[in-house]
């Protein structure tokens, strides 16, 4: 073997690798990003930088032929990059899972890729020419967890996963249009998409931790975390295979694996070097390793005297100090690639290692292993990220607990108080959004009569409702005019869902691209474009269910009423669609104003920014009149649906906050208020901060406590009180005057992420200057609303 050639490129952990097909450039994951090297002489230097995802890139391939790079993140997002004129230009992939992107690898067709994931499915990605988009297909059954590694057959058709679940499978990703149907072959002859072709379990029961079709596609190798490597030979479609050889070695695990040819097999894992097995279907052996093993004490010991010999064995228990492995790599190879091959066979081949030296390592060990080697010889090598990221997927990421966007200001800083005009509007419409609840409850009737406060709003005419009922996305509103003494405008409400909780959490695993509405040839353009935008789901599927007949009535309504401004309001999920419906008419000219109460996130970073973009929101607050605020997201302190969807599932806030920042029903001028920006820490955004984190922490550990003394104190006689005293001293927030008179539902929950408090969704979340959501006379049968 000649000698390995090493490219040292930086110090941190490298998660995936990839050359190009003339082997000039290398694409490495770098934390959020890609790197590109491009080789000039026998150095590699960083060229470019693809950046986009927010998260760790755990995978990366470059496709040989057309040059274009796939790239997948724990964000559960996946780019496909193009070359372009004016530098790498990145089209989102809707991959539609909800747990991190584990691995990916372009078809040898290059027509498709897949992606494997924490969500028990693979994403099988292919381009749409009629949309101009990148669209999947899920393979799903029988798969049940995790996906760790993924292989190609030949055809392009067959594709063999390895999971957590300790089995290998080989599944059909035959899609119609893009795929030419395959030859018949051991694995099957009709082969329609999602058909199993063949299913193995690892013998101990093992996570699968790479695997291999063979040159031919007519073997499948695979390696468990139990040290074997397992070689299946299929005889025949729903047939037992012909041969399923197991090569138990005493080793430590393999990771990765490829064929040299059909008779010789490469691994490489936790031993830190490469090693060859060789064999066929009546039989395989491990023959041995790859490298020459040359390193600190092998040949070169000088000869020591018998008192140096002795004195290192009674300090170091060892003979000599030799601190470094006799092996080319000094840490664990996670992944194999062939570099060069020619029929079949590999001439050259990269690995890829995590390198990271323990802190107490001498400097001089440290020096060695803290660099990424790309070692490239007769077997070439380089290096990549241990297979542990991949299972973190089904973790909630610490940083849940703490929100980091906030934008940094100071707390000194005052809020800008709304003016009065502003304030009375808000109230107004907060009215105005619970007449929707009478939608499908007690009924709302023309000319506009219900049993909430449609006798407070004057001059209100009704024009239509809908209700397209909870199996249809649970969409509900009305359309009206509202005529002098009122404003004149053409009011269209959207009310919030009675599920609110279940919308989000059951649809947040699917958010779709955000393709915004086209304005027209009129122009010469299409219209503004969205890059990169994904919404929820749930949220789209509502506003495309009732949005012709909501288009249609407010354009006939725009027609006869020229001098009426069109209005759009919404409460909790129909805020999101507010949203939804917002943009739209926005891009069709017609200029509303649109107003949403406790409005959940709608998007990811991509859709906020271009919502911010229409409405013209980018500035400050100074910068506006309360009359040029004509997108009003309203928020309540202790409101915790604004903060769902998790920014862990992609989603993000957008600009236009109005905060409330008391508690209780009503609140008054002062208490509403202007905020900078989507992430403004002095509003809702600023609930989560880390000091109320720590707090929530403190307080949660004694929560039980005080509870038990607080109960107690309530229910002894006066004597048990002071004895109660002496032995538990209550916490801070049971010594208020009135303390022994609250419950158990009055102790601190405020002290917990209002994000997690999911009890508090029919109470805080329906507090918007009235207690909206219940369609009865007064508003609230509870006495509390006003």
């Amino acid at each position: 073997m000649a000698a390995p050639e090493a490219h040292h490129l930086f110090h941190n952990p490298i998660a995936d690798h990839s050359f190009s097909s003339d082997k000039s450039t290398l694409a490495v994951a770098r934390d959020s990003n890609v790197e590109l090297y491009q080789k000039s002489g026998n150095k590699f230097s960083l060229t470019d930088e693809l950046k986009g995802h927010e998260k760790t890139v755990t995978g990366v391939d470059i496709a040989p032929n057309s040059g274009r790079i796939v790239t997948c993140s724990q964000d559960r997002n996946a780019y496909v990059w193009e070359r372009t004129a004016s530098g790498w230009k990145p089209t989102l992939v809707l991959l539609r899972i909800n747990r991190a992107a584990t691995f990916v690898r372009w078809s040898p067709s290059e027509q498709k890729f897949a992606v494997g994931s924490g969500a028990r499915v693979i994403a099988v990605c292919y381009f749409e020419e009629e949309n101009d988009w990148w669209i999947s297909k899920h393979l799903k059954k029988p798969i049940r967890s995790t996906i760790t590694t993924l292989a190609w057959h030949p055809n392009s058709v067959l594709l063999a996963a390895g999971s957590t679940d300790s089995h290998a499978r080989v599944l059909s990703s035959f899609i119609k249009g893009v795929d030419t149907r395959p030859e018949p072959s051991a694995w099957g002859e009709r082969l329609p998409f999602n058909t199993i072709c063949g299913e193995f379990l690892n013998d101990s029961a093992g996570w699968i931790q790479g695997l291999s079709f063979s040159p031919s596609g007519d073997a499948l190798a695979f390696t468990g975390h139990d040290s074997s490597v397992t070689v299946v030979y299929p005889s025949a479609p729903d047939q037992p295979p012909r041969a399923m050889l197991t090569i138990a070695t005493r080793l430590l695990p393999f990771n990765s694996l490829i064929w040299n040819g059909e008779n010789e097999i490469i691994a490489a894992g936790h031993d830190c070097e490469p090693y060859r097995l060789r064999g066929d279907e009546s039989g395989w052996q491990l023959t041995g390793t790859i490298e020459n093993k040359e390193g600190p004490g092998a040949g070169s010991a000088r000869e020591e005297s018998a008192l140096h010999m002795f004195r290192q064995m009674d300090l170091k228990g060892q003979t000599q100090a030799d601190t470094q492995l006799k092996t080319t790599h000094q840490n664990t190879i996670s992944t194999v690639r062939v570099y060069e091959s020619a029929d079949g066979a590999v001439r050259q081949f990269s690995k890829s290692i995590y390198l990271r030296a323990p802190r107490s390592i001498t400097h001089t060990v440290k020096d060695h292993e803290e660099h990424f080697s790309a070692m490239i010889a007769s077997y070439a090598t380089c290096f990549l990220f241990p297979s542990i990221f991949t299972y973190f997927s089904f973790i909630l990421p610490v940083h849940a607990f703490v929100r980091l966007e906030a934008d940094p200001i100071s707390p000194s800083h005052a809020l800008r108080p709304v003016p009065p005009s502003l304030y009375n509007t808000l109230e107004e419409l907060a009215r105005v959004v619970d007449v929707s609840y009478c939608v499908g409850s007690t009924g709302l009737q023309k000319p506009f009569e219900c049993l909430s406060h449609c006798g407070d709003l004057k001059g209100f005419e009704l024009l239509t409702t809908w209700n397209t009922g909870p199996f249809l996305s649970d969409s509900c509103g009305y359309i009206a005019l509202s005529h002098l003494p009122s404003p004149k405008r053409i009011i269209v409400a959207f009310r919030g869902t009675y599920s609110i909780a279940n919308t989000i959490v059951d649809l947040s695993a699917y958010p779709q691209t955000y393709v915004p509405y086209k304005t027209g040839p009129e122009d010469g353009g299409e219209g503004p474009r969205c890059y990169n935008c994904t919404v929820h789901a749930g949220f789209m599927t509502s506003w495309l269910n009732t949005r012709s007949m909501i288009l249609d009535h407010v354009a006939a309504a725009r027609e006869q009423y020229p001098d009426h401004e069109l209005v759009l309001v919404g409460h909790s999920l129909g805020g999101a669609v507010a949203a939804l419906a917002g943009i739209e008419m926005q891009l069709r000219g017609w200029e509303p104003t649109v107003t949403t109460f406790g409005e959940p996130k709608v998007g990811n970073k991509g859709f906020a920014e271009f919502l911010a973009k229409m409405f013209r929101l980018e500035g400050t607050a100074e910068d506006f009149s309360a009359r040029e605020w004509r997108f009003r997201r309203v928020t309540h302190v202790r409101d915790p649906v604004p903060l769902l969807p998790l920014e862990e599932w992609g989603y993000a806030m957008h600009a236009g906050e109005i905060f409330i920042s008391k508690e209780d029903l009503p609140p008054s001028v002062d208490d509403v208020h202007f905020c900078e920006g989507p992430h403004d820490a002095r509003c809702i955004s600023g609930a989560e901060g880390e000091r109320a984190v720590a707090i929530a922490l403190f307080e949660t550990a004694s929560l039980a406590t005080d509870t038990k003394a607080h109960v107690n104190w309530d229910r002894a006689y006066p004597s048990e009180q002071q004895a109660l005293s002496s032995e538990h001293q209550p916490s801070l927030h049971l010594q208020d005057a009135d303390a022994q008179h609250r419950g158990l539902f009055d102790l601190p929950w405020h002290l917990i992420p209002s994000k997690y408090r999911l009890w508090e969704l029919f109470f805080s979340h329906r507090d918007y200057f009235w207690r909206v959501g219940l369609c009865v006379p007064g508003g609230d049968p509870t006495g509390k609303g006003w």
